[in-house]
């Protein structure tokens, strides 16, 4: 049994030809059988938007067949096809977009230490806020320009977009080496650097759906796993460098590396779906013979419309409000609240975070494949924030309590992380993914960059003492801000879940 279901964008616009999927019911029990659709719910399927956009069998991912048929001749069509899922194509865009993770997110979570050095060598006199501002201002506007950037990769080719992105990260790490006030920090290590992430990250997190269908959230698990590891090398690269060469030649050598990186993940990328030409407007109408590809789509802020992109705007908005807090301030726990341990131990902490983020990312992966997209986030959401509420709250100067933290934490966080592409492509359709998801990755931007300062503030306003009631002293009104926002991202996931796409509990979304 198959069941064909349809999106519209609102509420009030014509749904798309529906184009049925071979494969299974975008619906089905856990269990495997196919479910009629619930009534009176809104339901979602694999894909939306746009014809184009239809995921179903191998020749439906390709995108609209007229769309395919006009873009490249049967041959190249036939041997894109044989590369789905396991060609060498399909594996050099997971390797190519493994890079991209590995580079941005990777020396993104790496600011701790830099943040750590800067209070305690260079920039003494600075407040956290202002030096956790910095950290925060290159992940806000990577996330607040990705609509920007998603539209400049279907425009262009992801290649030029990426390599204009490595150009910027590069640079911007080198005129961080000359800066002598928090303020040109802000501006080159924060704002630059985060405006060159945002040309790489969207086009290189949407490379992987473009080649795999049946394992998409496994391949775009093993993908975003390399922030993870990113986050260990980076972590380590900046720790051993910078009291033996200085923050000036650290952030230089980081610059390099950075460099190499991202033009190895250049040679390895290859875009399926070409750029999008812009359409003279006398040449619209499909009734005038043109596929579909061509049609004019709505503009890209009418998802507002959308109550399910509105649900999702509002859970990512809040995600990030908690989730750097433990990358920038768990060292600065360790050494204020854990005066026994060395800083290596929250140097361990970190490893810790990242190794168990690597692995919660491609299993998370794997189980979304099995479970649903839209399940397994909610639940890598909920898991985050009772992580950060029952065990890094009460852990004290605890060993064990804060390994197990450290643990849960990163697998759990990484797992939500791993699955928002697949989790936007399955909502709103593979054609605009880029610009889709960099749309939604604004609402990232805006909790990036008031998540922590806020965190800092609460721990600035707490003081200094010694007669402390709760085991996390002064960063005990941070990490409850942390847990809480984190509880309220579940929360709009669970409204997303089960208010909007269905309300039943046993059914793979």
């Amino acid at each position: 049994m198959r069941w064909s279901l349809r999106l519209s964008w609102s509420d009030q616009a014509r749904s798309p030809p529906i184009l049925a999927d071979p494969n299974a019911a975008r619906y089905s029990s856990l269990w495997g059988s196919p479910i009629p659709p619930s009534p009176n719910r809104l339901l979602r399927p694999i894909s939306a938007i746009h014809p184009m956009s239809k995921v179903g069998s191998p020749r439906e991912f390709m995108g609209s067949p007229n769309h395919r048929a006009s873009a490249l001749p049967s041959d190249i069509l036939t041997q894109e096809l044989s590369q789905l899922d396991g060609g060498w194509l399909a594996w050099r865009a997971v390797m190519s977009s493994f890079l991209i993770h590995f580079c941005v997110f990777g020396v993104q979570y790496a600011y701790g230490v830099y943040q750590q050095y800067y209070q305690q060598q260079k920039f003494q006199t600075a407040s956290r806020s202002a030096l956790s501002l910095v950290g925060a201002a290159g992940p806000a506007l990577m996330h607040m320009s990705g609509a920007f950037a998603g539209i400049l990769a279907e425009r262009f080719s992801f290649r030029s977009v990426v390599l204009a992105g490595t150009l910027i990260m590069t640079t911007s790490m080198v005129l961080a080496s000359w800066a002598t006030e928090v303020w040109q920090l802000a501006i080159t290590q924060g704002f630059l650097f985060g405006l060159g992430c945002a040309l790489c990250i969207n086009p290189g997190a949407s490379l992987p759906s473009q080649w795999w269908v049946r394992r998409q959230s496994l391949a775009a698990g093993i993908a975003v796993s390399g922030s993870g590891f990113g986050g260990l090398f980076w972590e380590r690269f900046a720790r051993h460098l910078l009291p033996r060469i200085g923050v000036a030649w650290t952030l230089r050598a980081t610059g390099g590396a950075l460099l190499i990186l991202l033009l190895a993940a250049l040679a390895l990328m290859h875009a399926r779906i070409p750029p999008r030409k812009p359409v003279a407007a006398s040449t619209k109408s499909p009734l005038l013979g043109h596929p579909p590809s061509v049609v004019q789509r709505p503009p890209l802020w009418h998802a507002f419309r959308d109550p399910i992109f509105r649900a999702l705007f509002i859970s990512r908005l809040l995600i990030p409000l908690g989730y750097l807090c433990p990358f920038f301030f768990l060292a600065s726990y360790v050494a204020e609240v854990c005066p026994t341990h060395t800083p290596a131990f929250a140097s361990t902490l970190l490893a810790v975070i990242n190794i168990c983020s690597i692995v919660g990312r491609i299993v998370t992966g794997w189980v979304a494949d099995k479970l649903g997209n839209v399940n397994t986030y909610f639940v890598s959401v909920a898991t985050t924030g009772v992580a950060i509420l029952a065990l890094w709250l009460p852990a004290g100067d605890s060993v064990p309590l804060l390994i197990a933290f450290a643990a849960v934490f990163g697998w759990s966080a990484g797992g939500f992380i791993a699955l928002n592409g697949p989790l936007i492509s399955q909502l709103f359709g593979l054609a605009q993914l880029p610009s889709m998801m960099g749309l939604s990755n604004g609402a990232n931007g805006i909790g990036n960059l008031m998540g922590t300062p806020i965190a800092g503030a609460l721990i600035t306003a707490a003081g200094t003492g010694t007669n402390w009631t709760w085991p996390a002293h002064e960063f005990t009104g941070a990490i409850a801000f942390a847990g809480i926002t984190s509880l309220l991202a579940a929360c709009g996931i669970a409204y997303l879940r089960f208010a909007l796409l269905d309300g039943r509990l046993w059914v793979k979304i």
